[in-house]
């Protein structure tokens, strides 16, 4: 997959999601253990995703109930910053100057808006 390709399937998955702002919404009705994804635009509030903290009475308490409740914040945190970062690395690539730099080895490179994306999204993966 190219940066062009997973930058577009990125943007194609958030416009297909519930609309943003997403957010946590921690022991209200019947779960009250639990925390609820959900955005301001549905409808009373339903849920987009549980996270289940569990409770003491089952063996579930901390340091698990505090972790389940980050991960429903960090959740909520990049779905809502999954546009601002998409607009961010295109702002930048609109940056590109098409000046031509040595990339080492005798090998120059002229810097465009699409190859200034595929490295950065190269030099950025994930180590194995």
């Amino acid at each position: 997959m190219t940066a062009q390709e997973w930058l577009e399937e990125l943007e194609r998955l958030r416009k297909t999601a519930t609309p943003g702002p997403w957010i946590c919404k921690e022991g209200e009705g019947v779960d009250k253990d639990d925390v609820f994804i959900t955005a301001e635009e549905r409808e009373g509030m339903i849920g987009i995703a549980k996270i289940e903290r569990g409770s003491p009475n089952a063996g579930m308490d901390e340091p698990f109930q505090s972790e389940q409740t980050a991960n429903a914040a960090y959740i909520a945190a990049a779905c809502n910053a999954v546009p601002r970062l998409i607009e961010m690395v295109q702002c930048l690539a609109d940056k590109a100057s098409g000046d031509v730099v040595l990339l080492g080895h005798g090998r120059w490179m002229e810097i465009t808006r699409q190859n200034l994306i595929e490295i950065t999204y190269k030099a950025t993966e994930p180590k194995e």
